[in-house]
């Protein structure tokens, strides 16, 4: 009868394991990166992003701004079951403002997601975009600018 209990219960404790087995962290479907239209480049990005601030601030009069990325195309999904995603431009952007009791809170990063100059989706930076995806902070290249490289040197200089 030990026997039989001892095995039922570890059988038990073998069904609950798995169904608490941890989830893949890869993400369902991964959108095309290549030849996806991106929307208009927004040369107005800062325009953009302040105006965002403006209208989400308790104290829009108090941001200063330290940093606001250069737009790099970027997309997210919306809709993973159906293959939806959106095509943009991220930025970040590091800010420092007042809080509701008159006090600077200290430089936060934000990332948002541009599209035709219309911001589809912002948040903290740090967050997942989807799984496997992290927001990015780094700098684009504008549309007709080369990417700056590193210079090399020749030999024996």
């Amino acid at each position: 009868m030990k026997t039989r209990l001892a095995v039922i219960a570890i059988s038990l404790a073998i069904v609950a394991g798995a169904s608490h087995a941890k989830k893949s962290k890869e993400p369902a479907w991964v959108p095309p990166t290549e030849g996806m239209d991106y929307g208009e480049y927004p040369a107005n990005y800062e325009a953009i992003i302040k105006a965002w601030y403006a209208d989400n601030l308790k104290d829009p009069f108090s941001v200063v701004y330290k940093r606001i990325s250069v737009p790099r195309q970027e997309h997210m999904i919306t809709d993973a079951k159906n293959h939806v995603a959106v095509y943009g431009y991220s930025v970040c952007a590091d800010v420092n403002a007042k809080n509701s009791y008159g006090a600077y809170t200290g430089a936060e990063r934000k990332w948002f997601l541009i599209r035709n100059g219309r911001i589809e989706r912002a948040g903290s930076f740090g967050n997942i975009i989807y799984i496997g995806r992290q927001t990015n902070c780094d700098d684009g290249v504008p549309p007709g600018q080369q990417p700056q490289t590193a210079p090399t040197q020749s030999p024996g200089t």
